[in-house]
């Protein structure tokens, strides 16, 4: 089962008992690709780094494994593993399955920093580690553990997906890297990324970054179900009220139903209307649309277009830097940035022209 996203830079386990990282992380970034294992005891930790800040990991696991609770963490210093709750937790004893957390608003988005592992640190007297990159860390660890999980594949979902802060800067034309000094900060700087990003999505009704949709409630109908959203990556569970709980049921075309990915159709499979109870068609078909058989299938998914290999990925790339650009000359003073021979009129001129292409391409792909 293939998902989207983009591959992490690291994917290291610290093996407690060898006192030794393995890396694993071409394993994680390829399709179908050899099965490596996660924890196998509960001093082990799994580490997944990225150059980037990250807000989801997404993963497709060979062997379900059997844990206690989970425990996340994220790297303020070396030195400094602060546990967090992600939004959604995923367990490494389903698949496909992913976790998610918010940035915005919450101790990650001003503790979370970029550092290398070393020999000494965070685990002592080992003797090598894979690389000696910075990156932002996620950890993992387990209470306990039954059964040792194995992973295909492990991608995540970065902070800014559609532009990088290397873009912003290129398209102000300014020499000076942004960074945590600056004015704006590269932090404030991804966050109008991401703003342009999320903007986009809700005027286009299109995404070009893994998003996920989680209960959304369908009128059950025999000949098919539209969803909200296209572009469905993984459907992780379709369970259908039965006038006592919700029950999930099984995808493929000898299954219970399967998908029309690209348009976000659902096709109910023969299999499953036989095995429904005849009072139970009658209800469906019917549209009984109130108490509890209102809306009764509840599905949970995530969509969105891969930005690495879709046709308009550059252009969607262009739009989201110029919104970015916008907010950014229209909200901050960071005129000390600026190289001189810059006048203020020459880039009120480029703004206009930038807001011009924006909403040009909006209107013009919108869904």
């Amino acid at each position: 089962m293939a998902i989207v996203g983009n591959p992490l830079t690291a994917v290291w386990l610290y093996d407690d008992t060898a006192s030794a990282y393995v890396d694993n992380t071409v394993e994680a970034q390829t399709e179908g690709g050899t099965a490596f294992s996660s924890l196998g005891d509960t001093s082990d930790k799994h580490y997944f780094g990225f150059s980037r800040r990250i807000d989801a990991l997404m993963w497709v696991l060979g062997t379900a494994g059997s844990y206690g609770a989970l425990t996340w963490e994220y790297g303020a210093s070396i030195t400094s593993w602060i546990r967090f709750i992600p939004t959604h937790d995923g367990e490494l004893e389903n698949t496909p399955e992913y976790m998610r957390w918010d940035l915005r608003g919450s101790a990650l988005e001003s503790d979370w920093a970029s550092f290398a592992l070393t020999t000494d640190l965070p685990h002592a007297s080992v003797s090598s580690v894979p690389d000696g990159t910075a990156r932002f860390w996620i950890r993992v660890s387990a209470v306990a553990v039954t059964t040792v999980a194995t992973f295909n594949s492990v991608l995540c979902r970065p902070y800014v997906t559609y532009a990088t802060v290397l873009d912003v800067q290129r398209q102000l034309q300014i020499g000076t890297a942004f960074s945590a000094s600056t004015t704006p900060a590269l932090s404030t700087v991804e966050d109008f990324i991401r703003g342009a990003e999320d903007r986009m999505i809700y005027q286009m009704g299109l995404s070009w970054r893994v998003e996920f949709e989680e209960g959304e409630l369908l009128r059950f109908n025999q000949f098919g179900m539209k969803l909200r959203n296209d572009d469905v990556i993984t459907m992780y569970e379709l369970a259908v009220w039965d006038g006592s709980s919700f029950q999930a049921k099984n995808e493929g075309r000898d299954q219970d139903y399967h998908i029309d990915l690209h348009n976000g159709f659902l096709y109910i499979a023969t299999i499953f209307l036989d095995a429904t109870p005849p009072s139970m068609r009658r209800s469906y078909t019917a549209r009984r649309d109130f108490g509890a058989f209102a809306r009764p299938v509840r599905v949970h998914y995530s969509y969105g277009k891969d930005i690495r290999k879709d046709r308009f990925s550059v252009q969607v790339g262009r739009i989201a830097t110029k919104q970015a650009c916008i907010d950014i000359v229209t909200d901050m003073d960071f005129s000390p940035l600026l190289p001189l021979g810059i006048s203020a009129v020459d880039l009120q001129t480029k703004v206009d022209n930038w807001t011009r292409e924006v909403e040009d391409f909006i209107e013009t792909y919108a869904k």
